[in-house]
């Protein structure tokens, strides 16, 4: 959620009625470069700017309008020069810290970004977009206390303020709260309808809670908005896959990745529900291409070892567990390199892996065929004595 808004209701608040002649004062090289602005023409507003400045440099707001452009442009140095020498000729001016601090954060520099805010809302305690930005400061600084805080902010300076319930709602849902984040979400939709990214939002919460009708409901309607939504295809497919309905959620992946082409976790996914479907090969197909695209997707690596396993593969399953091992010593990655060992007839090996998986998880879900296949490579050891 890397994002702050830079809101234009500033501009449109000054823009006026522009005659088609060519601009002679300050004032309507002000104007027009607002026009250009607004209609994203971004380098013939910086010029208007410019003019406007050299024929008044007293001016804060026009400092601002041109910071803006710079910014939108990327140059964010220049902006922020701007925005300061705004500041510097009216230090009340709280817009002017308000998008230097969106500035500051374009470039990474959160503690200034925060600073700015800060005096943004010192000057005007109501500044529902400086607490939404700050939230998402200490939102992205992991710091969600605070940024719950400054959300309820700006959701009591403006309560139909659509984003900032649906970033809050972000929050509840990473601090694992799903109901709280729902509630949020559902309130955002009631304030925009058709707000697209909350749809899938609270699909992903509903999918939390294993409420996988609900989930549905809410991807099939994000798809309705945007048929080409690809992160609304892979989370249905997620859930397709937690029903069992394996055709639907490679329905769903291939989408994905017919819109993404390397969108990874689809790949490993659709090779999950090909698993699914006794289709071993395709599932070995995808996650070597998972592994292709990410040499360290440990679960690539297993999914496919599983999938040699069941092919009788042993040799290639015991080479992928090893290298998901070396990513992770999981319960999962043991168990089945422990159970190709004793197809291969290696109990001393079995044994070992085995026992490993039950020392990191004793009682894990398949604890009890791992102690019924130590035995029996046991009674095989002292068959051969």
């Amino acid at each position: 959620m890397n994002k702050v808004l830079l809101s234009t209701a500033f501009f449109l608040t000054l823009l006026g009625q522009i005659s088609g002649q060519a601009p002679k004062t300050a004032h309507e090289f002000n104007e027009r470069g607002i026009e250009y602005y607004l209609k994203e023409d971004y380098a013939r507003a910086l010029l208007d700017f410019n003019q406007a400045i050299k024929l008044d440099s007293k001016d804060p707001v026009k400092y601002a309008n041109r910071g803006n452009a710079y910014y939108m442009l990327g140059n964010y140095n220049k902006a922020i020069a701007d925005f300061s020498q705004a500041i510097k000729l009216k230090t009340d001016y709280d817009y002017a810290y308000y998008i230097r601090g969106n500035s500051y954060f374009a470039k990474g520099d959160l503690n200034r970004t925060i600073s700015d805010y800060d005096q943004a809302i010192r000057l005007n305690s109501n500044y529902a977009w400086a607490y939404r930005n700050r939230a998402l400061v200490y939102y992205n600084k992991r710091d969600y206390e605070k940024a719950l805080a400054d959300f309820s902010q700006a959701i009591r300076a403006d309560p139909r303020f659509a984003a900032a319930y649906s970033e809050r709602g972000d929050t509840y849902y990473v601090m694992g709260d799903l109901d709280r984040a729902i509630a949020d979400y559902t309130q955002a939709l009631r304030l925009e309808p058709n707000f697209l990214v909350v749809y899938n939002n609270r699909g992903y919460a509903y999918y939390g809670k294993r409420d996988y009708n609900r989930a549905l409901t809410d991807y099939n309607q994000a798809l309705r908005l945007e048929p080409n939504y690809t992160l609304a295809y892979y989370n249905r497919g997620l859930v397709y896959q937690e029903r069992g309905d394996y055709d639907r959620a490679i329905a769903d992946f291939n989408q994905a990745i017919n819109l993404f082409p390397k969108y990874i976790d689809a790949y490993y996914f659709r090779g999950v529900a090909y698993a699914g479907k006794g289709e071993f090969d395709k599932t070995i197909a995808d996650q070597t291409q998972v592994i292709k695209l990410n040499k360290k997707y440990f679960g690539a690596y297993l999914s496919r070892a599983s999938a040699y396993y069941m092919k009788e593969d042993f040799n290639k399953a015991i080479s992928d567990c090893a290298q998901a091992i070396k990513l992770a010593p999981a319960v999962w990655a043991y168990h089945v390199r422990g159970l190709a060992y004793y197809k291969k007839g290696d109990y001393k090996k079995a044994i070992a892996d085995l026992e490993a998986a039950l020392r990191i998880e004793p009682n894990y879900e398949y604890h009890e065929q791992a102690r019924e296949f130590i035995e029996y490579s046991r009674q095989q050891i002292r068959g051969r004595r």
